[in-house]
């Protein structure tokens, strides 16, 4: 084999060599991009199943949460095997209220416990209890100060604002005690703001 056909022998090999290359690489892209659309569309379909079945949005309206929950916050909810315990923050549904809009409260006292306010100290069966989470910007009204010990009911909870002084909550009439058939779920998780991103107590 003289020069001229030896050098058009390896020309071709090494192209052949570059296109097997080139297509490898190719190849690799393609799967790379597979990939990646693979587990976004996985990760949307958790995301879709997840809202429809265990989470939900809710967005704190007025002060009533202060300093815990601020105006606008959006959270995330679960009523997945949700069973109400003191000191959860929950969402639901007020039945005697003239608005239909969603309360967000906290937990004080569920089923089967008495709970009692004597000058704004709050009792669950008979012994005041810690709430480290209370904002007061003013004095409570002697009306809202003060609540007789009562049982509650089975299938019930009793629920206050963190803004003790500026919530409509069990202590006032058109609020009552809470069905737990009407809760829409325990706050799990503040999205918004970023800074402030993660759980609640």
């Amino acid at each position: 084999m003289n020069d001229p056909e030896l050098q058009e022998f390896v020309n071709l090999q090494r192209s052949a060599e570059d296109e097997d290359f080139t297509e490898t690489r190719s190849m690799r892209r393609a799967r790379t991009v597979f990939d990646f659309v693979e587990i976004a569309t996985f990760t949307v379909l958790i995301i879709l199943l997840l809202s429809c079945f265990f989470l939900r949005h809710a967005v704190v309206e007025g002060a009533s949460m202060d300093q815990t929950l601020a105006d606008g916050q959006h959270l995330i909810i679960s009523d997945f095997l949700y069973s109400p315990k003191n000191g959860d923050i929950i969402v639901f549904q007020p039945l005697n209220a003239e608005s239909t809009a969603p309360l967000i409260k906290r937990v004080i006292a569920t089923e089967g416990q008495t709970v009692q306010m004597q000058d704004g100290v709050v009792f669950v069966n008979g012994v005041a209890i810690s709430e480290p989470y209370v904002y007061l910007d003013g004095e409570i009204s002697p009306d809202h100060a003060n609540y007789p010990e009562t049982l509650i009911p089975e299938g019930y909870v009793f629920v206050l604002g963190d803004h003790r002084n500026n919530s409509k909550d069990s202590r006032y009439e058109e609020i009552g005690l809470v069905d737990v058939r009407s809760i829409l779920g325990r706050v799990i998780l503040r999205v918004t703001p970023f800074s402030k991103f993660g759980a609640v107590n």
